[in-house]
């Protein structure tokens, strides 16, 4: 991989370290924001759909122990 100057990347470290100081930490961690919200809303929705289907499943589970 290489920089937009061409010249190569010697590895994580190096490509980090470049990124920061030639376009700066906004272009660093420009896709975390969306990433962030992306998943919040994936957990919130599992969240959600596990505690309803986890009360139907305990409705059901004494709705039997009642028989």
């Amino acid at each position: 991989m290489q920089s937009p100057n061409g010249v190569p990347y010697k590895g994580f470290v190096d490509a980090f370290k470049r990124v920061y100081h030639e376009e700066g930490a906004g272009k660093l961690f420009a896709g975390v924001q969306p990433r962030v919200l992306w998943i919040s809303i994936g957990g919130a929705l599992f969240l959600g759909m596990y505690e309803q289907i986890k009360s139907v499943f305990a409705r059901d589970q004494e709705e039997l122990s009642l028989l």
